[in-house]
């Protein structure tokens, strides 16, 4: 459904934020919820954690938002 409903905006938001994490430093470590296909994480030099509730790649991890596998304040 994503996918379908960003063809629609005059831009897609995702689109924006690869744009500011690019800006940031590169060590920094990014935490993407509801992933999807991890585009973030393909797109950015920084580690990015990327969590959904299904891993429709190997870039996903699969999980309950409630039960996510990281360490507290392990993200910037």
């Amino acid at each position: 459904g994503f996918r379908n409903q960003i063809e629609k905006w005059p831009t897609n938001p995702l689109d924006v934020i690869i744009s500011y994490i690019k800006s940031k430093p590169a060590n920094l470590i990014v935490a993407d919820f509801g992933c999807g296909e991890a585009k973030l994480a393909q797109s950015v030099k920084n580690k990015v954690h990327s969590f959904d509730l299904v891993a429709i790649n190997q870039h996903v991890t699969q999980c309950d938002m409630k039960n996510v596998p990281l360490e507290s304040q392990s993200c910037d």
